[in-house]
């Protein structure tokens, strides 16, 4: 092999011959195994040319001689636009020979002393210089053609993020909300395929190996970066969709821009976990044999423009005029960057100067701005639930939109308790120490969630004191009753299905508040059907009916004498037709708008007055059937009273049509 080398060191054709066959059986075996292939090569060159001798040239015509030999290989392809990595196999093996014996060459041009003419030496070393510039200028446009036409940029169409709506926080409409739905979206990783053929990355590691040493490393690393650069944000692009300024998104409709937060918070954690890591990845692999922080360096002006596209849609979405609705898209964000910001700074970690810490700290100042935004919601709406006062009473007594509202952002936020004990620390437990000093029930839950479950906690009692408040608005203490039912049944009823609100809140919260509304149920009968039903079970004229009766006490003895039991019958029957008619107009307009509990309700209602009126019915038949016109006191059968109970807490006023009693 030796002997090749020295030989070649000459214009003689039968060695450059054996040379160019080694070349091509090198290169055709690439298929194989290119990296091995790709190092063999280099192997190869490196050892040839290093064993030339320069002592065995034994003048500066037999170097030029040499130097004309490289400068033809060179120049076949200075003229012809063709990509010589593309060519015939051989091909780029004979080139980089060329380029090698460039290298050696001016190398000892620049080191060695001739004595015998100064001027001619310097004269081919000029020489030597312009052609190893010709080479590296063709070596760099085909390392910027290796690295840009076999690349594989992900296309997507607009309808893979479609977003599922987000949280609707009206006033009157239920939801169904998932604060980690955007983990429901395609599989972004599987979109996006290495940025490059790996087949080609030995050939463009071996040409960035031969421009570093001909000394032309900043213009392969410019180029490297310059097409990195452009890559990383067409795949950015691709993914996230058209560049948007501050400007456009604080003014964006919220419809549009939910959308938008969806589809950063998928792609944000692919092209971190994903893109960037392949992206390094193949940076390491090209530049492994120089010094880590050039690699890192260049991976860093590669990538730093779409990392910063990334941060500058959060910072956006930070000074958002916000809302209790773009909390919850806030609080996402807010986890997504803490999830990446390690990542972060692992793919950077290794990067000179303060380029790393420039980048992280900008992630930090991101999230730092959108937990400061979420805070702000926070406080605004505890704000708002505290300071909501209405000077008209809810009509029908119904569930309050306030409840709805409050109880669905609660259930909602109660999903994020590891978020809030993140954002929030110990600035909530300190402003509400109070509060949890009063509640014991706080203790027994798990010391890592005592701030998100002060926080929630203290929603709800300021929605329970907010409810009182309008509660009192109803004259109708019955009315008042059936408000207070309904919303705290409400309450429980979204506590029950929800399991981390469940566990937040405690058995203790849920035996309480069910105890409340059944409370205010009981209420509501006693004070408005107990009297209605006391009208039919009077003893005074039950004791009259055919002396079967005892009197109980001597002032009632004295009243029955005085009013005779038919006549005390007759006024008692007028008065519960009165009293039932006015409730059932009133209370059919009244609204239970759950229906097992209205079902429940009306059953109860129904029980009781069914029983007192076929008592009267039963006892009293032959004094009822005495009367004149008995329909004006028995005036509804019980299929009458039974069938209205059903129309009671409807929400709709109905008019009474009684059947002739016979039933």
């Amino acid at each position: 092999m030796a002997e090749d080398d020295t030989s070649s060191a000459t214009p003689h054709g039968e060695a450059e011959e054996k040379e160019e066959k080694e070349g091509r059986k090198l290169k055709k075996s690439g298929s194989s195994d290119d990296m091995n292939d790709t190092q063999r090569m280099i192997s190869y060159i490196s050892h040839r040319f290093s064993n030339l001798d320069i002592d065995a040239l034994n003048s500066l015509e037999a170097i030029e001689d040499l130097l004309g030999i490289a400068q033809e290989d060179i120049q076949i392809w200075d003229s012809d636009e063709s990509m010589i990595w593309e060519s015939k196999p051989g091909e780029a093996f004979r080139y980089l020979r060329a380029v090698e014996e460039l290298q050696k060459l001016t190398g000892s041009l620049e080191t060695f002393r001739w004595t015998e003419d100064v001027e001619l030496q310097s004269g081919i070393l000029c020489r030597a210089h312009s052609v190893v510039h010709m080479a590296m200028t063709k070596l760099e446009y085909e390392f910027i053609h290796l690295l840009t036409k076999y690349l594989h940029v992900p296309q997507l169409d607009a309808t893979s993020f479609r977003s599922d709506g987000g949280l609707s926080l009206t006033l009157t409409d239920e939801y169904n909300y998932s604060h980690r739905s955007f983990e429901s979206y395609p599989n972004v990783s599987t979109m996006i395929a290495d940025l490059t053929v790996p087949n080609v990355r030995p050939d463009i590691r071996c040409i960035a190996q031969v421009m570093f040493n001909s000394n032309y490393g900043r213009e392969c690393c410019q180029a490297y970066v310059g097409v990195r650069r452009d890559v990383l944000d067409e795949c950015l692009n691709s993914l996230l969709g058209e560049i948007l300024s501050i400007e456009q998104i604080v003014l964006m409709d919220w419809k549009i821009l939910n959308s938008k937060i969806h589809r950063w918070k998928k792609v944000a954690k692919n092209f971190v976990n994903v893109c960037l890591v392949r992206e390094k990845n193949l940076c390491d692999h090209i530049f492994e044999y120089l010094p880590d922080e050039p690699a890192a360096r260049y991976f860093f002006e590669s990538s730093k423009a779409s990392i910063y596209r990334l941060f500058k849609f959060g910072e956006a979405v930070s000074v958002i005029p916000s809302t209790p609705e773009k909390l919850f898209e806030i609080l996402d964000m807010y986890d997504v960057l803490g999830e990446l910001i390690p990542e972060i700074k692992s793919l950077f970690e290794n990067t000179p100067d303060s380029s790393c810490s420039s980048i992280l700290s900008e992630s930090q100042h991101v999230r730092f701005r959108l937990g400061e935004s979420a805070k702000s919601v926070i406080e605004c709406f505890k704000h708002d639930v505290q300071k909501t006062k209405s000077t008209v009473a809810f009509p029908g007594g119904g569930i309050h939109p306030l409840t709805k509202y409050v109880m669905n952002f609660v259930s909602t936020l109660s999903a994020y308790t590891e978020t809030l004990e993140n954002l929030l620390g110990v600035e909530v437990g300190n402003t509400i120490q109070e509060e949890e000093e009063e509640d014991a029930e706080e203790e027994r839950l798990h010391s890592s969630h005592r701030v998100s479950t002060v926080l929630l906690r203290s929603l709800i009692k300021m929605l329970e004191s907010n409810l009182e408040a309008k509660a009192s608005l109803y004259q109708d203490i019955s009315l008042q009753k059936i408000f207070k039912m309904n919303n705290i049944h409400y309450m429980v009823n979204k506590v029950m299905a929800n399991s981390e609100l469940r566990v937040i809140l405690g058995d203790e919260w849920i035996r309480s508040h069910c105890g409340e509304y059944v409370r205010c149920a009981s209420g509501y009968q006693r004070i408005t059907w107990n009297p209605i039903i006391s009208l039919l079970i009077d003893e005074r004229f039950n004791s009259g009916n055919e002396g079967t009766n005892n009197i109980h006490s001597s002032s009632r003895n004295h009243q029955n004498h005085q009013r005779p039991p038919k006549m005390l019958l007759k006024e008692r029957l007028k008065r519960f037709n009165a009293m039932f008619e006015d409730t059932y107009k009133t209370h059919t307009a009244w609204n239970i708008p759950n229906p097992n509990l209205r079902l429940e309700m009306q059953i109860n209602i129904a029980q009781n007055l069914l029983h007192a009126y076929r008592t009267v019915m039963g006892r009293h038949s032959a004094i009822l059937d005495g009367f004149p016109h008995p329909e004006k006191y028995l005036k509804y059968s019980t299929e009458d009273l039974e069938n209205y109970t059903t129309d009671l807490f409807t929400g709709n006023s109905k008019s009474l049509n009684p059947t002739r009693r016979g039933a």
